[in-house]
């Protein structure tokens, strides 16, 4: 590891004091309310020094942890930051095309994805992380990478720990929390050896970190938080015109999920509360966005919509390039995740002024906590206390108003792009 001291460390601030960026000769500055400098153009610029950057990312799919990475790297290419950097992924996906076209960009080979995915499923077909492993003796050490390597996600962090040099520093941005990690790194050992050989986590929520920090023993020096980020919406469609062109019945309540159907996201949850929310006759129209028609999951859900008769009032949509069009049809979100870090909907939602109500096994919690919706959060598996909320909200529009626009200030204030990027970058800066 680089000891970093040709860098000038800014001053530390909480989490939740207000930025913007502003140019500085190309190069981007990090600027407080009150006016105060911090020095991001310096840390940047001795970042740069210490070598070549590569992110190493587990896929190009349009899901959480890819999609912030898009968003950072074309921030950070509008700014004119990115320097020499590089992206290596461990599979190809929709999103391949416009990281192509934001800095070089290679997808390994057949037979290292094939290990890879292994590692991402629990199955332990390598030797230990640390140690040199049969899968990478085709990297001998000379070739591997130099500089600063960061693993998108715990899912790349053995590839990446075997593509870069043993003096290179190793950052990890980890948007998992326990249930998912613990099939990428399923023994204790495993856990040990990742924070031994990671040189600092960014963590994306709190309860990532305390994850990090309280269960698998990373030192707290160690670890850093930068919350999830979305784009602010690059048009603002209005609710009757989504439903215009959704060709969806202006007078319908609709309340919306968004993510891969599967029991993380809590689909069943889902679906038990559609069948229990009471609104007049028939109920508000719940539609889910995402998951692939071919999938188990997919398969199971659309048995259960016909086997509880909700075909009048379930609506599914696969993985779609866009989900804002749906986002802007719905009265409001709900989050009935079983776990899930800090969720993208919830933001997308919440920058576009939506309502959102949901458990709070997944970052919902924290979420509604810091833009003050705590009284919208139940215990996972509590959709008869859920579907009480949802009832109450799809009862008043004031109500429903009034908590988006809580959510619209909180995210457009502390959770765009333009807001994070700048403290992720300045964290790698940092680590080097």
């Amino acid at each position: 590891m680089h000891s970093g001291s040709y860098l000038e460390h800014p001053r530390r601030t909480e989490p939740t004091e207000s930025r913007h960026v502003e140019e500085l000769y190309g190069v981007g500055r990090i600027v407080l309310r009150g006016g105060t400098d911090h020095g991001f153009a310096r840390v940047i610029l001795g970042a740069m020094a210490a070598g070549p950057l590569t992110f190493v990312g587990h896929d190009a799919s349009r899901t959480g942890a890819p999609m912030v990475l898009r968003s950072l790297l074309s921030w950070a290419r509008a700014r004119r930051v990115l320097g020499d950097a590089s992206l290596v992924l461990l599979r190809g996906g929709p999103l391949l095309e416009d990281f192509r076209s934001l800095l070089p960009t290679t997808v390994l080979d057949t037979r290292v994805r094939r290990i890879a995915t292994g590692i991402a499923a629990g199955l332990r077909a390598v030797a230990p992380m640390a140690g040199e492993r049969p899968a990478f003796r085709r990297f001998p050490p000379a070739a591997r990478l130099h500089g600063t390597v960061v693993a998108n996600t715990l899912a790349a962090l053995p590839v990446a720990a075997g593509l870069c040099h043993r003096s290179a520093t190793l950052i990890c941005h980890v948007h998992e929390l326990d249930g998912v990690a613990a099939r990428i790194l399923p023994r204790p050992e495993d856990r040990r050896e990742a924070v031994g050989r990671v040189d600092h986590f960014v963590a994306c929520s709190a309860g990532v970190r305390s994850m990090l920090v309280d269960r698998w023993a990373a030192p707290d020096s160690k670890v850093s938080v930068v919350h999830e980020f979305v784009d602010r919406p690059s048009q603002r469609v209005s609710r009757e015109d989504a439903r215009r062109r959704l060709g969806s019945d202006q007078r319908t309540h609709v309340v919306l999920g968004v993510g891969a159907a599967g029991p993380r996201k809590g689909t069943d949850h889902f679906l038990s509360l559609a069948a229990t929310i009471e609104e007049g006759r028939t109920g508000p129209r719940a539609t889910w966005v995402g998951g692939d028609p071919g999938s188990a999951a997919w398969q199971e859900m659309r048995h259960d919509v016909e086997k509880c008769g909700l075909n009048e009032r379930v609506t599914l949509v696969p993985t779609i390039d866009d989900p804002g069009i749906h986002l802007a049809a719905a009265d409001l979100l709900v989050t009935t995740s079983r776990e899930d870090p800090y969720p993208l909907a919830v933001l997308e939602a919440a920058v576009r002024g939506i309502p959102v109500a949901g458990f709070g096994g997944s970052g919902w919690a924290e979420m509604a906590t810091e833009a003050g919706c705590d009284d919208l959060v139940h215990p996972v598996g509590d959709v008869l206390g859920l579907a009480r909320s949802v009832e109450e909200l799809l009862g008043s529009s004031e109500r429903r108003a009034g908590v988006g626009d809580r959510l619209a200030a909180w995210a457009l204030a502390e959770r765009t792009t333009e807001t994070a990027a700048p403290l992720f970058w300045e964290t790698i800066g940092m680590a080097v």
